[in-house]
């Protein structure tokens, strides 16, 4: 069947629409890197851009993002396949980029989703390694964890970091998905 899409950044004012024809890929979609609209994440911590999938008819979606020295990509998993334990899988970090990082994000689809971050390795916002850290997260939300730098092109791998969904302030545990 034919599907109409609507892709957005939550916490900005992009959004985008596209009618996509029965079994057919649609590769048009180009999510903003720069104004107001930037739904980039550079930062350890709490951010709510985001981005938000919504259509008419089941659909598979990946993504991939480039730079100007590396690429990647991923198929975006419905929230109806997200978990309560996750552990991530990265590498140590090193780049002909400066600023690259060792990162997981957690995103929530639901409000009053408790988190227990527990990393393998410090972070660059000072968390330490083997302590676990509750987050608090509503729908839309994500929170980024960044290894920290050990040098302009280096840092910490986040390997083997556990993530679990535990008993929020509304008393139910929540599903949430990981990207690593």
């Amino acid at each position: 069947a034919p599907a109409t899409v609507t892709v957005s950044v939550n916490g900005t004012a992009w959004s985008q629409t596209v009618s996509i024809p029965a079994n057919t890929v649609n590769a048009s979609v180009i999510i903003p890197k720069s104004g107001p609209e930037d739904a980039r994440i550079q930062n350890e911590g709490l951010f709510s851009k985001g981005v938000h999938i919504v259509s008419d008819t089941p659909i598979v979606v990946y993504a991939h993002q480039q730079g100007s020295v590396s690429s990647g990509a991923t198929m975006l998993m419905p929230v109806e396949t997200f978990g309560y334990t996750y552990y991530s899988l990265n590498f140590t970090q090193i780049s002909n980029y400066p600023d690259s990082y060792s990162w997981f994000y957690i995103i929530a689809a639901e409000n009053n989703t408790r988190i227990e971050i527990t990393p393998s390795d410090s972070t660059e916002g000072g968390w330490l390694p083997g302590q676990a850290y509750t987050v608090n997260l509503n729908k839309g939300e994500l929170y980024n964890v960044f290894g920290k730098k050990t040098g302009a092109f280096t840092g910490k791998d986040m390997s083997g970091s556990r993530i679990v969904s535990v008993t929020g302030a509304d008393g139910n545990c929540h599903p949430v998905a990981v990207f690593s």
